[in-house]
């Protein structure tokens, strides 16, 4: 484990990617990689709220936020978090994105927190939100328990048109959550809990390392490692390689299946 890491660039001796000059056809020096997908934000999560410095933890009401393209839910979980254990008052929370990839993980994550105790929410949520791979067990917990209510409403709605809009309010226990999507997307997130056919593990981790180890942004990957302690930085490099969220050195056998 060296202590300094030497980057790509510097070992090879040129200039790095993120040097490039500009081009009229790539005037921002952009690459394309991976799948062209958003696997998760690119800024640390925010707490919108930030209570004790803005409206004060004590004398908070009601509570309505809203998460405009929203990304992951990543913003979401971190301010709902520092909302103190004894408020009793509302809360409304409004998420939304273009993306349907984002929003189909972020429907299945929140019905996972709803459905869970939270000693089983947590591990299923982390994995399902960070990790190429899965334990089988996993995945029967997921279509077990969510799937169902996802084939309800499909069943449904069967006979309306692909492009209307449909809306679905869950309620669970003291909770709530509406899902407002078109007939075609409901039936996508059905098969979204499902491992698509021909898709094995080894062919699951290379799609991640499309995007975590694209050869167009090593020099950038380089650069980030470079200001991380040795510990961190091997940590950070097995995750990008291997694709799922484990603490360094745990097997991984368990995780068998791959995250649909």
């Amino acid at each position: 484990m060296a202590k300094i890491y030497t980057p790509r660039w510097i070992k090879e001796k040129r200039t790095p990617q993120f040097w490039a000059a500009p081009t009229p056809s790539n005037p921002f020096n952009l690459a394309g990689h991976g799948s062209k997908q958003y696997l998760w934000g690119n800024v640390p999560a925010l707490d919108i709220l930030n209570l004790k410095d803005n409206e004060g933890i004590t004398s908070i009401g009601d509570i309505n936020l809203l998460f405009a393209a929203s990304g992951d839910l990543r913003n979401v979980v971190k301010t709902v978090a520092t909302v103190p254990e004894d408020y009793s008052g509302g809360s409304v929370v409004v998420v939304n994105d273009f993306n349907f990839a984002i929003v189909a993980r972020n429907v299945i994550l929140l019905l996972i927190a709803m459905v869970f105790d939270p000693d089983d929410a947590t591990p299923l949520m982390i994995h399902l939100w960070y990790s190429a791979t899965i334990s089988s067990l996993m995945l029967k917990m997921i279509r077990e328990s969510i799937l169902p209510y996802i084939e309800d409403v499909c069943v449904k709605i069967q006979y309306k048109p692909d492009s209307v809009a449909q809306a679905k309010t869950f309620r669970i226990n003291d909770r709530s959550l509406r899902v407002v999507l078109r007939k075609l997307e409901w039936f996508a997130l059905k098969k979204a809990l499902g491992v698509p056919d021909g898709l094995n593990l080894e062919e699951a981790k290379s799609i991640r390392r499309r995007t975590t180890m694209a050869s167009t942004r090593k020099d950038f990957v380089d650069r980030a490692l470079y200001c991380q302690p040795p510990a961190m930085r091997t940590g950070v490099v097995r995750f990008r390689e291997d694709g799922t969220l484990l603490p360094y050195g745990v097997s991984h056998a368990l995780f068998d299946t791959p995250n649909p």
